[in-house]
């Protein structure tokens, strides 16, 4: 390896100072709350890092490919998926991880739309929220959300403020879950998609809200193969996330 390619390993590698350990409760090291308590045997440190760059630097210039695939499949329980492939797409000794198909599991769920390199990820459980979809009864306003699935991030945003502050969509945009923090509300046409699949991820008999708004009143819903609409001032329907990722 040259010394660039060493270095480009090492970065990623470091990125996971004080980091938790997936074994050790990710949930757990978050709920500290003394910052003097995290760290301990929570988190990776130096020489853990380093026992990782070591075996990987190691095998890569004995052109071990298949050491180095065992190496990394050993932190598989240690290190969580996002960290895993930077560490991973570092390495100029293995060949490139190939991209998901439509119904692969990958990074959280299951992969249920692809557009371009963009890769659409379902969550394959219901989110369990602990706020409302709005927290007044305030209705008869339009925020301008979108059906289509790429909208469904910025739908999201936009229905984070909410008309009476944060609620359902500020939540499942800030609760982590497997690593990763970056989920949101699917558009009704992504339900669609997701339905689609004939996986069985939706739940039958289950309405589902969706980040898109029916006009000034209303937000679209899906359940049992059907579209419908549900009262925004509502409670009820339950909740699937999605998130997306790159593939190159």
């Amino acid at each position: 390896m040259t010394p660039t390619e060493k270095q480009n390993l090492w970065n990623a590698i470091s990125k996971l100072n004080n980091k938790p350990y997936i074994g050790s409760g990710y949930g757990a090291y978050n709920n500290v709350k003394n910052p003097a308590l995290r760290g301990g045997l929570y988190t990776w440190k130096y020489r853990d890092m380093r026992d990782l760059y070591e075996q990987l630097v190691k095998y890569c210039e004995l052109g071990e490919s298949e050491a180095v695939w065992r190496v990394l499949l050993g932190y598989k329980t240690k290190i969580y998926p996002a960290y895993l492939r930077k560490i991973y797409q570092s390495l100029t000794c293995t060949p490139p991880v190939p991209c998901p198909v439509v119904g692969d599991t990958w990074h959280g769920g299951i992969v249920f739309f692809i557009d371009g390199n963009d890769y659409y990820i379902v969550d394959s459980n219901d989110f369990e929220p602990t706020f409302l979809w709005f927290m007044c009864q305030t209705i008869g306003f339009n925020l301008g959300t979108n059906p289509d699935i790429p909208s469904s991030y910025n739908n999201t945003l936009l229905l984070e403020p909410g008309p009476c502050g944060p609620a359902l969509a500020a939540e499942v945009l800030n609760v982590a879950q497997y690593g990763y923090n970056d989920w949101f509300i699917p558009s009704i046409q992504a339900l669609v998609e997701i339905d689609n699949l004939g996986l069985g991820i939706l739940t039958p008999k289950t309405n589902y809200w969706s980040s898109t708004e029916d006009g000034d009143n209303n937000m679209f819903l899906y359940g049992d193969g059907t579209i419908s609409t549900f009262d925004k001032a509502s409670t009820g329907p339950a909740v699937r996330r999605i998130r997306k990722e790159t593939c190159i």
